[in-house]
């Protein structure tokens, strides 16, 4: 690696062995992974808020094992520590609590991928749409189109999609196909999927597991943690990881397991599942030959489960295999080529301004693969604007319906804060592919902040917000100059990204967006009911007339009420003849009905409210960006490493 520490791309279309040197005990070249000393400390609270008690918890204790080229699985019941593993391997665990080391053997250089459990996939694009966004931010930009393209082109050969490649994702088998297919595009050494098989189909999760035992073959190592794998699938493994309460209860080859647990003691004759047999094994529905010979296995009272995971762990630790584990990894430690695992910030390939040309450009594909709710957005837009119209059709210019004229553009202001509301559902549903799309190297959260900001309000709030306003305008005959329209489409248009920003505010990280939404809510319509509505802030309690210095609706309606009511008379007799007052006197000029509201009559009483919506936008943008920035995310995800040569050196991202 050069000084400068440039990340590093190692392009390999194919493997052999020249390009991985290293050559394992079995015989397969690939890189070889080995943990030793494995433990881990997670804290728990407890208590209540404001008093929080926080407890260390070991949820991985001394761990040890080597992952070959192969099929590497990591079993276990739930909450046994299989995902916590695979996360610590993969690197997609912060580093607190950690201790221990992971080493990688065999190869000079050695890139990785993770594949997650929940198929983060954009649906709305196609197989091959979904691996050039791949391709297009992970692979350097010195490669060229056509050379990403011939490499897109050999991961669909290979998973098998050349017949289905343009067309979009629609199964759970094809999603998965395609988070592989993602990862493959940057020809990782070492391959990490969590629970590949959960969710599919027996036919389905086969097939997945034998294109892994396929990949596996080309010199690689693919670790993976799976749920109640079928017979088929089990004898495919090559290597089993057997965990429970964060203690190994086995490590070492798939195909001996059965036969490990029988010297242990146990039968398996009634079990055709293996992972039944060993997960009744630690749960004690099973009890060893030597504790009752005449009982039936099935039929014994439980053991506690604490007791037996202990004395499962402590004949592993005594037994042969583990012995001839801790020997290899003793001699592998000695290896003065190994390469040792650092954590560092995440680093990236492409710009910024690349990254948010081609968020952009996804963000667009995914509106045109799914254009019907940005058309029902657009048509029932349409449409309220004509009910509205015809409601308030043609208002006159008289003092009888200046507070209908007031309630109008109130109304337009309230439609305005309400309808923005829902960005925030668009950001709590991807919150699972930020994140593992941005800890995988894709992209900065600056570059998906603003990209997907950009277009949301350039694409879809916008083009509708302006379709309102010149419907409503020319229908209900508000002030007839062109310079007014402008302002109150610029006034609304504010006011929407205000409500947007807001929304993000406190949308950004939450993963419930019931939750979100009504506090969102309940913020719109506390000031517009103390504050939008009456503006009455003289007459409120001192101790709340602060308020409105924090509200939308209220600079919103200000600005709207200044521009439309400046300058206006609302009575024939008195826009012909100056001072004459007439019968049955209300109110007849614009400003007077601004001065009663306490508004500014001068240029400024109208512009501060816009630069008061700009600052309260520039405060909630900031507020979101900061939680996406602060986000609860591992340190590092293994999806694009590089492990370097000298053990001092930092691990950089591809």
């Amino acid at each position: 690696m050069s000084s400068n520490n440039h990340p590093v791309f190692s392009h390999k279309t194919q493997r052999n062995s020249d390009d991985l040197p290293g050559t394992t005990s079995s015989g397969k070249k690939g890189p070889v992974l080995c943990f030793q000393n494995l433990s881990y400390e997670s804290q728990e609270k407890s208590g209540f808020p404001f008093c929080w008690k926080t407890t260390d918890k070991r949820t991985l204790s001394v761990i040890n094992g080597i992952m070959k080229p192969g099929l590497n699985a990591i079993m276990g019941p739930p909450g046994g520590g299989k995902s916590l593993l695979l996360g610590l391997l993969a690197a997609r665990k912060k580093p607190r609590g950690l201790s221990g080391n992971v080493w990688v053997h065999g190869v000079p250089k050695c890139n990785s991928g993770y594949v997650v459990q929940d198929d983060v996939v954009m649906s709305t694009l196609s197989m091959r749409e979904n691996m050039q966004f791949s391709a297009s931010l992970r692979l350097p930009t010195t490669m060229s189109k056509e050379e990403k393209n011939n490499r897109i082109s050999k991961v669909i050969e290979k998973l098998g999609l050349h017949e289905m490649a343009d067309s979009k994702v629609k199964s759970k088998g094809e999603r998965k196909m395609v988070s592989i297919g993602m990862e493959l595009i940057l020809d990782p050494s070492i391959l990490f999927l969590d629970e590949p098989t959960t969710g599919l189909d027996w036919n389905t999760a086969y097939k997945i597991i034998k294109l892994l035992k396929s990949i596996s073959e080309q010199e690689r190592t693919i670790i993976f943690s799976i749920h109640q794998p079928g017979y088929s699938i089990f004898n495919i493994f090559d290597s089993l990881t057997l965990l429970a309460s964060g203690k190994l209860m086995y490590h070492g080859p798939a195909q001996e397991a059965l036969e490990y647990f029988k010297s242990a003691g146990y039968k398996s004759e009634c079990y055709i599942i293996p992972e039944e047999f060993f997960l009744d094994i630690i749960t004690g529905i099973i009890k060893r030959e030597s504790e009752d010979h005449e009982a039936s296995n099935t039929e014994m009272p439980l053991e506690n489960e604490e007791s037996v995971i202990e004395s499962l762990a402590e004949f592993y630790t005594k037994s042969p295999i583990c012995g001839e584990t801790k020997s290899e990894l003793e001699r592998l430690s000695k290896d003065l080529n190994k390469r040792r695992l650092f954590r560092e910030e995440i680093t990236y390939v492409t710009s910024f301004g690349h990254q948010l040309i081609h968020i952009t450009r996804r963000s667009f594909q995914n509106l045109v693969g799914h254009p019907r709710p940005w058309i029902v957005q657009l048509i029932g837009t349409l449409i309220l604007g004509l009910v509205v119209g015809v409601t308030f059709l043609l208002l006159r210019d008289h003092c009888t319906e200046i507070q209908i004229r007031a309630g109008v553009l109130f109304f337009l202001m309230v439609y305005q804060c309400l309808s923005s509301v829902s960005v925030m559902e668009f950001f709590v549903n991807q919150n699972q592919l930020f994140l593992h799309e941005h800890i995988s190297g894709y992209y900065k959260v600056s570059s998906y902040f603003f990209g997907n900001i950009l277009f949301d309000l350039l694409s879809r709030r916008f083009l509708p917000s302006f379709i309102f306003t010149c419907i409503l305008y020319l229908m209900m005959g508000l002030k007839p100059e062109v310079e007014a329209f402008f302002i109150m489409s610029f006034t609304l248009m504010m006011v929407a990204f205000s409500s947007i920003s807001l929304a993000l505010a406190i949308g950004a990280g939450n993963s419930d967006t019931t939750t979100a939404t009504c506090i969102a809510d309940i913020y719109f319509i506390f000031m517009m009911i103390f504050l939008g509505l009456s503006l009455y802030f003289e007459n409120m309690t001192p101790q709340l007339s602060w308020i409105h210095y924090f509200s939308i609706p209220y600079y919103g309606l200000t600005a709207l009420l200044h521009n439309e009511f400046l300058g206006q008379y609302f009575c024939s007799a008195l826009s012909t003849t100056p001072g004459r007052i007439c019968s049955n006197y209300v109110m007849c000029s614009g400003d007077e009905f601004l001065m009663i509201q306490d508004i500014d009559l001068s240029p400024w009483g109208l512009w501060k409210n816009h630069v008061a919506l700009a600052s309260l936008m520039i405060i909630f943008l900031t507020i979101a960006y900061l939680k996406f920035l602060f986000l609860k995310t591992p340190i590092l995800s293994s999806a694009s490493i590089f492990y370097e040569l000298d053990p001092h050196l930092k691990r950089t991202l591809i």
